[in-house]
């Protein structure tokens, strides 16, 4: 399931336009994934308390990983 503490929103020092930047970092034990965007964007498992940068249209997955059937359950959070 999704904890109180599964992933972090990281703001990154901006980039060269001058833009401030978003990252993800997955902190949880169950994973988190990320889906980039566009219509042939993959869903990836992060990489374990790594900041990964967040592009626009990018989606947040909790969890990457489902213990049981019974508990499907996914959040999903579009950027």
């Amino acid at each position: 399931g999704v904890s109180n503490k599964h992933a972090e929103i990281r703001l990154l020092p901006p980039g060269e336009d001058g833009a401030p930047r978003l990252a993800v970092a997955d902190t949880s034990s169950n994973g988190t994934g990320l889906e980039g965007a566009g219509p042939d964007a993959e869903l990836v498992l992060l990489e374990k308390d790594v900041s990964t940068p967040l592009e626009d249209g990018a989606v947040i997955v909790l969890p990457m990983k489902v213990k049981s059937k019974g508990d499907q359950t996914q959040v999903r959070i579009s950027v």
